[in-house]
């Protein structure tokens, strides 16, 4: 694993709480399924539309970042940024095993991109891993066109839950908690999401709840 540099938002490879590289590329297959039908629906409510230009930082192995380009179509455009090169790597080949033109995948970090504007920015798990969120969400509004979307999924461990009750479970959350304290994040974002948002200039802030069981 690379020692890259801090960047901007806090976030760098080296220190970030999950393994990623193939390991990583796997987890985030599994992650992806479970999270399919909500993402779907979320992009659905949002409002994301054929023509429309996406950006998915912290993209991870471009499953998100593949549900955009087909709700975009031919006429839209989606980018996906993360730090992990391999991970990076990975998407790029199931993309291209596809013919999935409209999609193309950066090696960067949110804090970075200059570029757009974007109709439609998307974040998921990303914000509770970096030390200064409120700057993030700043500069993925600053990329943003008149009218567009910030689109943000994230974490609450004390929403966990376990049956019937597991003291190994348990620890494994105040591991999990601790771990990203030290490395800068905050496992326990979730409910302070909307704040975040209005503080970074957004309007009409929503909110939903999901707990997908397993």
């Amino acid at each position: 694993m690379l020692d890259l540099p801090q960047t901007a938002e806090g976030l760098n490879v080296a220190r970030y709480t999950i393994d990623g590289g193939e390991t990583g590329k796997q987890r985030l297959d599994v992650l992806s399924s479970a999270m399919h039908p909500v993402t779907t629906a979320l992009l659905a409510i949002a409002g994301v539309a054929p023509g429309h230009r996406c950006l998915d930082v912290g993209c991870g192995g471009g499953h998100v970042s593949r549900e955009l380009a087909e709700l975009v179509g031919a006429s839209g455009r989606v980018v996906g940024i993360d730090l992990d090169a391999t991970v990076i790597q990975l998407a790029r080949a199931d993309v291209e095993s596809d013919s999935i033109e409209n999609l193309e995948f950066r090696v960067g970090d949110a804090a970075s991109v200059d570029d757009g504007p974007y109709d439609v920015a998307y974040a998921r798990f990303l914000l509770s891993h970096v030390d200064n969120p409120a700057s993030l969400l700043s500069r993925l509004v600053a990329v943003l066109a008149p009218g567009g979307v910030l689109i943000v999924e994230d974490i609450d461990f004390t929403g966990s839950f376990c049956h019937p009750d597991l003291p190994a479970y348990w620890r494994y959350v105040e591991l999990y908690r601790e771990t990203v304290r030290r490395r800068g994040g905050n496992a326990d974002i979730g409910p302070t999401l909307p704040a975040l948002l209005q503080a970074a200039g957004l309007e009409d802030v929503q909110l939903s709840v999901c707990q997908p069981p397993g």
